[in-house]
């Protein structure tokens, strides 16, 4: 007995650990859903007290970045931090999973190539080692774009719904997703959500309402331009009723 616990011992100690680090990935997995629904739903709900339609986009990856930018817009001033914001992350996606495919190449072409020294050979090495770092510098450009127009919309929705206090909150989202305690920001989010807006109900037009505005315009010109030619004439066939009757009666 004594040998095969010997044995066995060592395998129960792994299936343990692996246990346990299952856990822990399980427990990250499910806060990070629940900070996604707590987001998602401070958003959408600030997107109703702006009148901002479509407000169902912060449900949604990648859309979630466009509505919380669209949120943060200042009223009638032109802002477009909501398409900055998915372009961005459009962007910065595409560009890690080119990284990636390109961190991988790399690594297979130094795993079949340890003894002919392809570096420094200047052969295949050189190319895939410049392209990696463009891509890692284009990552990090990118990146940093990002984080500066996601801290300025949280500005916006601080100052815009919470007032005099939105400093505050500001300062606070700041400091926390700096120092990566993420479950604050989402929280700070909902607090301001329940908050009204200071241009509570003013109208912001969505990016796809603009363009039928503009068109509308012209066909009411229009209308207004035909309508002159169209009773123009049944104005001067009034008069020539009138003198045929005039002539009848005469007669």
């Amino acid at each position: 007995m004594a040998i095969l616990s010997g044995i066995y011992e060592p395998y129960y100690y792994i299936e343990i650990g692996e246990a346990i680090i299952l856990f822990i990935y399980g427990i990250i997995l499910l806060a990070s859903i629940g900070l996604y629904i707590m987001q998602s739903i401070a958003v959408m709900k600030m997107a109703k007290k702006r009148n901002i339609k479509n407000g169902w986009l912060a449900w949604i990856p990648v859309a979630s970045d466009y509505m919380f930018g669209k949120v943060s817009e200042p009223t009638g001033k032109g802002k477009k931090t909501g398409i900055t914001l998915l372009v961005l992350n459009i962007v910065m996606s595409v560009v890690t999973v080119i990284f990636a495919i390109i961190m991988v190449a790399f690594m297979m072409v130094l795993a079949f190539n340890q003894d002919s020294n392809v570096i420094d050979s200047g052969t295949a090495g050189i190319p895939i080692l410049i392209a990696f770092l463009l891509g890692l510098v284009v990552i990090l450009g990118v990146s940093i774009a990002y984080i500066v127009v996601k801290f300025i919309a949280y500005y916006r929705i601080c100052e815009n719904f919470g007032g005099e206090s939105g400093t505050g909150f500001f300062i606070g989202t700041l400091i926390t997703t700096l120092l990566d305690i993420g479950i604050v920001p989402p929280i700070l989010m909902l607090v301001l959500a329940s908050k009204t807006p200071t241009d509570a109900g003013e109208v912001v037009q969505t990016a796809a309402e603009a363009p039928q505005t503009a068109a509308e315009e012209p066909k009411t010109e229009k209308v207004q331009m035909i309508a002159p030619e169209i009773s123009a004439p049944e104005a001067q066939e009034v008069p020539q009723e009138e003198e045929k009757a005039e002539g009848t009666d005469e007669e």
